[in-house]
């Protein structure tokens, strides 16, 4: 280059770099002296004279000169792109014409073409270098990759662009540093770091990860804590990762007190476990344990395991934190079926007070009436379910009701029977469960329309079954008499029920329809039938009396009627058939002695 020129050149250049602050002419002499050694006069001319680069996708220029020559124009320009950023078609066009991207700058930092772009956050340029072959796995002499050294210096946008090219989230520095930890502890600005965690943190990374010393992201953190306030930065850029930090924190924690709820429960029902405890338990539920976590031995939530062992306490404390009822095992069985099985009377009771459904069904179809029957003879539950409801005249998947089970504890011996005398025990739950089911099924014919499930019922009952009283001794045939169910009564008694019953009080059928409703068609009916009229109970009450005595009483009915007309239709039919029932009757066997409503008087012979 002759004299003159070379003076200009540094002229210039010294002008340029004197504004912006660079040392001056003696360092620019010296770079340009390195770039003449190496021929690359050009290079300084493109640098500083824009114009001389080629226009409209032209690559003839660029490519007269060498890759070393396009590898050095491609590096000055990133390396200058502190005062302008680099020209993304310039940038382009160096690459098709073909550099070394694999080059190290000596002023680049220890980084590739690649690196340098990343750390400085040059999104055109990474994308421009990653199109033409850029490897993102190289390292520098830093020992960083291109995407280490985004993270390292919280440039969010540029890992994004490397992740969607396949960047590999779980790579590592040579200390065991992860992307996570670079990010906190790099360079980066507080907004920078910001972005960079929520980026990773959405793509899953883990914050429980550890390098090479166990140290995590959240330990690097509180190491840099104190260095982050003296440069007066506020904590919200770390927010996105002491939100993770707190909900995993919170989350073990929760862990820890299910485990030790469920552990506990488990401890107290073996033997010599020891009482519960309703402080400590109390103590898991406010830390958070989750009382509905299925523990993968039991295959049940804390207050199924409760029920198993008959906890009334520990329940109830479960119920008032809001566990699940209604939760079922793998067996599809509910706590409230684990007090039906075993017979757990006073928690059954309440698990029912709480909502507890006295139907419902395990994955076998069976109810707690039959699990209560052929897997115990609980006597006691089955009592309570009746009392509140429960249907008898159910079956299982296998079609078998609690009768059937009931019928087969006769006779098989393999039944399990906690009272030894299977026989006996069983006969006596037959009993029950045909007292209960009378009162039950009965009861549906309230509305006058005796449901099909209830005559399905009566025709089920066979022999002493019809006979069967309840507590107050009521036959079914007296409760279908008292519902006004003339169907019902039909069924009875053709399967053999007792037209004259009385029940404890000594009122028969005919009583028993005429009040508090009085049904006169269902006691023209019993009438009819041959029922005895004149009977009285122990209040010395006839039936005509208790039909009188709807009149008077407020809660007395007469199905929608004028009580007065329905007296008087009943009294109407009442009184001819008292006149025809001779005195014959009382001694020709065809009834038990009764009390008469008046006193009899004999006429001789005329």
């Amino acid at each position: 280059m002759p004299a003159e020129r070379r003076s200009a050149v540094l002229a210039y250049l010294g002008d340029i770099f004197r504004r912006a602050s660079f040392p001056g002419n003696e360092w620019v002499a010296k770079y340009f002296d390195f770039c003449e050694e190496i021929g690359k006069t050009v290079t300084l001319q493109n640098y500083f004279h824009p114009e001389l680069f080629p226009k409209n996708g032209s690559l003839r220029g660029l490519k007269r000169l060498s890759m070393e020559q396009r590898t050095q124009m491609l590096a000055d320009k990133m390396i200058r792109a502190w005062q302008v950023a680099p020209n993304p078609r310039e940038i382009e066009m160096l690459l098709k014409a073909g550099v070394n991207t694999e080059y190290i700058h000596p002023q680049a930092e220890g980084c590739t073409l690649l690196g340098y772009a990343a750390r400085r956050g040059y999104v055109d340029c990474v994308d421009a270098l990653l199109r033409h072959g850029a490897d993102m796995g190289a390292k520098a002499p830093n020992t960083l990759t291109p995407f280490q050294q985004a993270a390292y210096m919280g440039q969010a946008r540029v890992m994004d662009i490397m992740l969607s090219r396949g960047a590999d989230l779980s790579q590592r520095t040579e200390i065991g540093m992860t992307p996570l930890m670079l990010i906190v502890n790099g360079l980066g600005g507080p907004d920078n770091r910001r972005s960079a965690l929520e980026l990773l943190l959405a793509r899953g990374v883990s914050i429980e990860d550890k390098d090479n010393e166990g140290r995590t992201a959240m330990d690097w953190f509180n190491c840099n804590r104190w260095t982050f306030q003296s440069m007066g930065w506020k904590e919200t850029w770390a927010e996105p990762l002491l939100k993770i930090v707190k909900e995993a924190e919170d989350s073990k924690r929760r862990q820890e007190a299910t485990q030790r709820l469920i552990k506990t429960i488990r401890n107290i029902g073996t033997p010599g476990g020891g009482a519960p405890d309703p402080k400590a338990l109390q103590r898991y539920i406010d830390d958070g344990a989750d009382i509905e976590h299925v523990d993968d031995f039991w295959g049940d939530t804390a207050l199924g395991i409760a029920a198993g062992y008959n906890m009334k306490e520990t329940c109830e404390i479960l119920l008032n934190a809001g566990a699940n009822l209604f939760f079922r095992d793998k067996r599809g069985s509910t706590p409230f079926m684990s007090t039906a099985v075993n017979g757990y009377e006073e928690l059954m009771k309440i698990f029912i007070a709480r909502g507890a459904d006295v139907n419902e069904r395990d994955a076998k179809g069976e109810t707690g009436i039959i699990q209560a029957t052929h897997r115990g003879c609980r006597t006691g539950v089955i009592k309570i379910m009746l009392e509140h409801g429960a249907e008898v005249n159910v079956g299982d998947e296998t079609g078998k009701t609690a009768f059937d089970y009931c019928e087969d504890g006769k006779k098989d011996d393999r039944y399990y029977s906690p009272r030894g005398n299977g026989m006996e025990v069983y006969t006596e739950l037959g009993q029950i469960l045909c007292a209960g089911a009378h009162r039950r099924l009965l009861e549906k014919a309230t509305d006058g329309n005796f449901a099909t499930p209830g005559l399905e019922m009566i025709k089920k009952l066979a022999g002493d079954n019809i006979h069967m009283k309840d507590a107050h001794g009521w036959t079914p045939f007296l409760w279908a008499a008292h519902q006004g169910d003339i169907e019902a009564m039909k069924l009875l008694l053709d399967k053999g029920a007792n037209l004259q019953a009385t029940e404890n009080t000594g009122k028969n059928a005919l009583m028993l329809a005429v009040y508090p409703e009085l049904h006169v068609e269902a006691a023209r009916f019993l009438m009819d039938r041959g029922i005895f009229a004149d009977l009285q109970d122990q209040q010395r009450r006839s039936a005509l009396d208790w039909a009188k005595a709807v009149i008077g009483d407020k809660n007395g009915k007469t199905l929608g009627r004028p009580k007065a007309e329905a007296l008087k239709e009943f009294q109407s039919a009442y009184e001819p058939v008292m006149k025809s029932q001779s005195l014959d009757q009382y001694h020709s066997g065809l009834r038990a002695p009764v009390t008469l409503s008046r006193r009899l008087r004999f006429k001789g012979p005329e």
